[in-house]
């Protein structure tokens, strides 16, 4: 279980940094992040939020698009959730949350399994969504045919 009583101060002092720094567009990512954490608490490191470390690394412009990015994959998310009960739906969307919640507290997206998922996701989720509401627009066509209605008397 994560301690937050020091990495609530953390981030409060990397976030007045970006603010009065460089707000727009941040201060650069990885570096920003551990030379204001060993400021801080050199036993704390880095922030541990994918949101913070956006925010410090981009500014507001990159956390904006990044929001932007979260937004699209939690529709297409719940459109391939609507679009079928099936595991693997839930599956895709379930690692969505999960990497949400992770990424929140914890994680980070670098070359790791966690940011492989991540950019994985960012991938899928477009693609299978689009699929699903193809294969579900073209199954209504099919069962709402005149010829199919014609044929059935």
């Amino acid at each position: 279980m994560y301690e937050l009583s020091s990495r609530l101060g953390l981030w409060a002092y990397m976030s007045d940094a970006v603010l009065k720094d460089s707000p727009w567009l941040g201060l650069g990512y990885t570096a920003a992040t551990r030379k204001l954490g060993l400021e801080f608490d050199p036993s704390l490191g880095s922030g541990h939020s994918i949101f913070l470390d956006v925010f410090i690394g981009g500014g507001l412009v990159t956390l904006t698009v990044f929001l932007l990015l979260l937004v699209v994959l939690g529709y297409h998310s719940i459109r391939v959730l609507r679009s079928t009960r099936n595991g693997t739906a839930f599956a895709i969307s379930g690692l969505l949350f999960y990497v949400l919640i992770m990424g929140s507290m914890g994680r980070r997206l670098i070359p790791s399994p966690f940011g492989f998922t991540f950019w994985i996701l960012v991938s899928v989720l477009p693609t299978v969504a689009s699929r699903l509401s193809a294969y579900t627009a073209q199954q209504a066509a099919t069962v709402l045919s005149p010829m199919k209605w014609a044929h059935s008397d």
